[in-house]
């Protein structure tokens, strides 16, 4: 009993019926003749037994004439004096119209634990809200880990499958349980800075609208007069101007100052510089005038041509920010691209760059697709049932994306000048701008891949343009898992050459770490397929990498590591996470590891450091096939992105 008291159990219901003794009783085995009756018409009246004993239980039979069944909880107390008792503490019936139901009595039951409560029994504690499971490798599926979601990913409910991204405006708060509203910054007149200027601008003002009333005051004087005093004035109304257009960069952005900040300061500017451009023309036109000979001068200097010179320059000037307005004219927006936890506010100038879907074409017998990052962040416009919808804008020119495109359409002609390549055929190319955002890049991936394009020719034979049969790009693995995926495409080549390479050295037992994203998710379900189907060897773990730098994760994540007996380490990672991994791993001093390198961190030169290649030195890793193309050194070097209009290249995909 000191092992066994607190037993609970399940036993037959019992009760007295009443005669059953005496009958039992009177039964003489040897001398009973059962007479047998067919078993379907005692299914059938059994089925209509419905009744309730003197002790409170129903009883009732099933369609197979079964009777439904009434188990008692039994509990095993271990009494005080040594003695046992089998208590009942809950019923388990079943009943055809609720069916199997339990009650149960814990306050009667004796639980044979110190505390006297009852006892946990799991596997892995139940994962709290901010969390999310994480099964463990080669355990049961009630055995698993708890992983905190990363940032920006929330999860509001225990023993969540999987943590949710919070919506665009809004972020993780520090228990990750709850998406808050980001916390938005811009230049406030309530931070040090913003009083700084305020102050600086409000004392300028103060200062020129002080001298002007002096100079107002004394406008008689032979001194004032003899300083010119239509330009002084003009001069200091324009100071005071310069120095009031400033407060217009303070303050959350709006559309009306969006636009005025530029071209109320260029205006002003212009004003103020004009001014003292004709009082120095004129006191040049005195001095050679005090000269022999030099009195000619002074008749090109007179007041009409000082306020025609000043009112010319000025007008230039506004006529060029009438127009710069009208045809590009700066909008607020909300950035989060500079910090995830933030929301800067600030005047996007519309000039940078527009958005045009069909960048680059050339016709061809059969086009290839392509997606590159031309400018480096995109602005979807404000979408209403009732608004037409309009195309995004890309800001931002992004040089080595437009020389990927540029690349691309080298090699294309380099394959057409080869007729032994393709003999009789002729490649195109389609070529989009992705402007870094997965929405435009699905738009363009679809796009390229239905035909249906904006611009549709014709060519002569009246056929149209031909499909496209493949896209090179996106140059991110993240966007491109995105899109391919939608359109059926993808594959994981490298994952093979991982698998090859570990078959090559007798590697069979390796760890594997993977980004939290589309790349490293998807890049992970490939590798352990494509291992199980090698029977090449196996994984000692499999760890997600968070974003960010998640300290307690990565301690947790290089732990793993380094009480792991796997000496072979396989990342599919961006070299962002991998500088926060290191990071952890020279805290740790965790050495002796092979690493194995995926293509998005072979070649980063931030880890190629004194600080980390103690630990890197000898990785292997996947890369891109790299050479040397012929001639397109000297072609990517004579490319002007502002004034590059061959027609060759068909090249409308930037305009700035």
């Amino acid at each position: 009993m000191p092992y066994l008291g607190g037993t609970l159990g399940i036993a037959i219901r019992r009760g007295e019926i009443p005669g059953l003794r005496d009958f039992l009783l009177r039964i003489r085995p040897d001398s009973h003749h059962n007479n047998s009756s067919e078993n379907s018409l005692l299914v059938y009246y059994l089925g209509k037994v419905n009744f309730t004993t003197s002790f409170g239980d129903q009883v009732s039979f099933d369609e197979n004439g079964d009777a439904l069944p009434i188990y008692d909880v039994m509990n095993w107390v271990w009494l005080p004096d040594g003695r046992t008792k089998v208590q009942n503490v809950g019923v388990v019936k079943e009943s055809v119209s609720t069916g199997e139901e339990l009650t149960m009595n814990e306050d009667k039951i004796f639980w044979n634990f110190e505390l006297k409560e009852k006892p946990l029994s799991v596997c892995s504690e139940s994962c709290r809200p901010g969390t999310r499971m994480a099964r463990k490798k080669g355990q049961p599926v009630c055995c698993y880990d708890c992983i905190p979601c990363s940032e920006g990913k929330i999860s509001n409910k225990t023993d969540s499958m999987e943590c949710t991204s919070c919506p665009e405006d809004f972020w993780s708060n520090p228990q990750r349980d709850d998406c808050v509203p980001k916390r938005t910054e811009f230049l406030s007149y309530h931070e040090p800075l913003g009083i700084c200027l305020t102050t600086a601008s409000l004392l300028g003002t103060c200062i020129c609208t002080f001298v002007l009333g002096i100079f107002i005051y004394h406008r008689s004087t032979p001194m004032v007069r003899a300083n010119n005093s239509e330009l002084s004035f003009l001069l200091l109304l324009s100071l005071k101007l310069c120095f009031l257009c400033s407060l217009l960069f303070i303050g959350r952005p709006q559309l009306w100052t969006c636009q005025l900040r530029h071209a109320a300061f260029g205006i002003s500017f212009v004003l103020c510089v004009s001014c003292i451009l004709v009082k120095t023309m004129v006191v040049l036109a005195v001095f050679k005038a005090s000269k022999p000979g030099g009195g000619a001068t002074l008749k090109w200097f007179g007041a009409i041509q000082q306020r025609g010179t000043v009112l010319v320059l000025t007008s230039i000037q506004a006529a060029i920010c009438t127009a710069w307005l009208v045809s590009s004219s700066p909008f607020p927006h909300k950035n989060t691209k500079y910090h995830n936890d933030k929301i800067v506010y600030e005047c996007v100038v519309g000039s940078t760059g527009q958005f045009h879907l069909n960048g680059m074409y050339k016709a061809g017998d059969v086009v290839l697709g392509g997606l590159f990052e031309i400018h480096f962040f995109s602005i979807l416009p404000e979408l209403s049932f009732t608004s037409e919808p309009q195309d995004p804008t890309c800001h931002g020119f992004d040089v080595l994306g437009f020389r990927q495109t540029q690349t691309m359409a080298f090699a294309i002609d380099e394959i057409n000048r080869n007729s032994n390549l393709l003999p009789n055929v002729t490649l195109g190319y389609s070529l989009y701008d992705n402007c870094v955002k997965l929405a435009v890049g699905f738009r363009a991936g679809l796009s390229l891949i239905s035909g249906q394009e904006k611009q549709f020719t014709m060519d002569e034979t009246c056929t149209g343009n031909p499909p496209v049969i493949g896209i090179v790009g996106d140059s991110s693995s993240t966007r491109s898992i995105a899109i391919s995926s939608v359109l059926g495409l993808y594959k994981v080549p490298m994952v093979r050459a991982m698998i090859q390479i570990l078959k090559h050295f007798g590697w069979t037992w390796a760890g594997l770490l993977v980004s939290d994203d589309d790349y490293g998710l998807h890049a992970a379900r490939s590798f352990q397929s494509d291992l199980v189907h090698s029977g090449t060897g196996c994984l000692a773990y499999a760890e997600v990498l968070p974003w960010g730098n998640d300290p307690a994760q990565l301690r947790k994540i290089v732990d793993v590591m380094r009480k792991s007996t796997a000496r072979v380490v396989i990342v599919f990672a961006h070299e962002s996470n991998m500088i926060y991994l290191m990071e952890e791993v020279v805290k740790q001093n965790v050495t002796g590891l092979q690493w194995m390198a995926s293509e998005a961190w072979t070649a980063a030169d931030v880890l190629q450091t004194p600080q980390f290649m103690p630990y890197l030195g000898g990785t292997l890793g996947i890369a891109i096939r790299r050479g040397e193309i012929p001639g397109l050194r000297d072609f990517l070097l004579r490319i002007r992105p502002g004034s590059h209009h061959d027609s060759s290249y068909g090249n409308n995909m930037v305009r700035v």
